[in-house]
């Protein structure tokens, strides 16, 4: 059950794709100085961890870098030659990044419903062993009984006809019995207190475990959900407030 609590339980919908304002100045055909200029101009449409990002690079120095929503939104105010094509290539690797973590989600989902149905496997097998074992040490218990009292039978008859030496190997013969059954029945005995606890053990952990698949799929859900009405719509406003826009 290790795997199923590797899983995260955040569901990441967007891949986080950025490009620094070079690329994305050579891609719409236009200058660095221009890209800043949008920036400046329409700063109440651009919004950072949205539309870009701001990173120290290795010189120390705050870098720009563009998402693949950012693009598009750039492209909304260039009028270049190149900048239909660019902001089409954007919403295309933007919806790619969507399907794959679609993808993901279903896969997850798939994955969760058979370890649902595998735990639920184990938890009968070990039901079903649990019940085998007890009508087992029932048996045996009725069997010891049987034997102590056919013991005690010879007994008194060995007492009373002590001469009789078939009473004696069949006392002998019965002490013997009587003893590995009592063996038998202590066998199972461990094998039932063993299993108990197996069971009680069992069933904490998949309580935790199905616990967790919940919540990991109640998060699935929510994302399908939202970009599904994002995809068929164009309704940013459940990714927006589920959260779900990283990219």
């Amino acid at each position: 059950m290790n795997s199923l609590f590797s899983q995260p339980t955040q569901v990441e919908i967007l891949n986080f794709q950025t490009f620094t304002n070079e690329y994305v100045a050579n891609r719409y055909g236009i200058s660095e100085a221009t890209i800043r200029s949008h920036k400046k101009l329409h700063a109440d449409e651009l919004v950072e961890n949205i539309h870009f990002i701001t990173e120290t690079n290795k010189f120390g120095t705050n870098e720009i870098k563009w998402t693949l929503r950012g693009i598009i939104k750039l492209g909304m105010f260039i009028r270049s030659p190149q900048a239909k094509s660019f902001r089409l290539w954007a919403e295309q690797e933007l919806e790619k990044s969507i399907l794959a973590e679609l993808k993901t989600a279903k896969e997850t989902k798939e994955r969760n419903l058979r370890l649902i149905d595998e735990n639920n496997a184990l938890n009968l097998e070990l039901i079903n062993k649990t019940k085998r074992h007890k009508r087992e040490i029932a048996t045996y218990k009725g069997k010891l009984t049987m034997a102590k009292n056919q013991l005690r039978a010879y007994e008194f008859k060995a007492t009373t006809f002590p001469e009789t030496e078939k009473l004696q190997q069949e006392l002998k013969n019965a002490k013997a019995s009587a003893h590995n059954y009592k063996l038998d029945m202590e066998f199972y005995m461990r094998k039932y207190r063993e299993l108990k606890k197996q069971n009680e053990e069992l069933e904490s952990k998949s309580v935790k475990a199905l616990d967790a698949i919940q919540r990991q799929m109640e998060h699935i859900f929510t994302a399908i959900g939202a970009v599904k009405s994002f995809i068929n719509d164009g309704d940013e406003y459940f990714m927006k407030e589920k959260g779900l826009l990283k990219g």
